[in-house]
């Protein structure tokens, strides 16, 4: 998925009344992963990201995208490239 897709969709989520109402909206905690990574290895990655961002300064050494190409790299010999784990409200800002 490219950056206007991810805007556009990101865009979309964040204009449900049902998400505007929720605690999480208000204080700016909304954010996305890579949906690969329910229900496989690539929990680990998830992992990281939702630690990064509920405690960002006990898990401030943690690189989630470093992992997730570290895991492909080793387990699938191949490289990947991407947007997996985001801030939803960083992303809006760059639209406005």
């Amino acid at each position: 998925m490219n950056n206007q897709a991810i805007a556009d969709q990101t865009k979309l989520l964040m204009s449900r009344d049902w998400l505007k109402a929720t605690k999480a909206f208000q204080t700016k905690d909304v954010y996305a992963v890579y949906k690969p990574f329910y229900n496989s290895p690539y929990n680990l990655v998830a992992l990281e990201y939702f630690a990064k961002w509920i405690h960002p300064e006990l898990f401030n050494d943690l690189n989630p995208e470093q992992t997730f190409e570290e895991m492909n790299k080793q387990l699938g010999d191949h490289d990947v490239k991407g947007i997996f784990g985001i801030s939803n409200f960083e992303v809006m800002a760059k639209q406005s």
